[in-house]
């Protein structure tokens, strides 16, 4: 009885010894300093085993069963390591997602960037065509004023004179009939009226 209590001792602390082991980064010096453990473990389960038989028989089984057992220590040694590996291939497919992930925010910040920058400059657009409409209506207004004026000037320059004129021919022709003027002197008068501009 007691030889089974120590035999399932010694299994639950190898069983141990191998999750911890699954949890350890592989190659780290943590990692081979338990690997070496357990197999310092593996070797005394075998060799008291191995002391406990007694006959060739026996002896040859338990040989049998070291072998076994180094064989298994190896296959687990294996599948340790292929799941570390495994675990490290996924490691670096996450890192590399992440990395394609990062690229891609910043793609779409400078495509957001870029759309703000074209969206000032179709504002800016806007409000300079709006300013150049206002500018064209202003001096359109301007020019339209200026030439009013100017044409107002001119034409007060001939109707003016010719309003004068036609009231100094009205007085004239009024004092030549009292006997104030004579023709001659009228007639002098006329000539200095041009109804024309200078």
């Amino acid at each position: 009885m007691a030889m089974a209590d120590f035999s399932n001792a010694m299994d639950q602390e190898i069983q141990r010894q191998i999750e911890e082991i699954s949890k350890l980064p592989p190659g780290s010096v943590g990692s081979q300093r338990a690997l070496d453990s357990l197999a310092k473990l593996y070797k005394e389960r075998t060799a008291h085993y191995v002391a406990d038989l007694t006959d060739d028989n026996t002896r040859q089984s338990a040989e049998d069963a070291r072998a076994k057992e180094a064989h298994d220590y190896e296959i687990e040694s294996e599948k340790l390591k292929v799941e570390r590996e495994k675990i490290e291939i996924e490691k670096s497919k996450i890192e590399n997602e992440s990395r394609k992930l990062d690229i891609e925010e910043d793609k779409n910040a400078v495509a957001r960037e870029q759309i703000e920058i074209e969206k000032s400059r179709v504002d800016l657009d806007t409000q300079r065509l709006a300013f150049d409409r206002r500018d064209a209506a202003v001096k359109t207004v301007t020019e339209i004023g200026s030439t009013l004026l100017h044409i107002a000037v001119e034409v007060a320059g001939i109707v003016l004179p010719l309003r004068f004129y036609h009231e100094w021919m009205l007085q004239g022709l009024h004092f030549e009939r009292n006997g104030s003027f004579r023709s001659s002197t009228f007639k002098g008068l006329c000539a200095k009226f041009k109804p024309t501009r200078k």
